[in-house]
């Protein structure tokens, strides 16, 4: 199933925001497909995948240190 939705730049991060601020954490391969659509994903980048990830663990220690905004 390919996701005929693609996240804005903007939507992607208050999912990111969203994912950072819940109570428990979320597995990366429960959320992944919500972004990609897909169960299955290859990133045809290593960039785009750390980029990704780094985003996610930013909003997340911001969140726990008291600090995102």
């Amino acid at each position: 199933m390919i996701n005929e939705k693609v996240f804005t730049l903007t939507e992607l991060e208050g999912f990111l925001f969203g994912l950072a601020i819940t109570p428990d954490l979320i597995s990366i391969n429960e959320w992944m497909p919500m972004i990609f659509g897909e169960d299955t994903y290859v990133f045809e980048s290593e960039i785009l995948f750390k980029s990704l990830i780094e985003s996610y663990n930013a909003y997340s220690d911001a969140f726990h240190k008291d600090t995102l905004l």
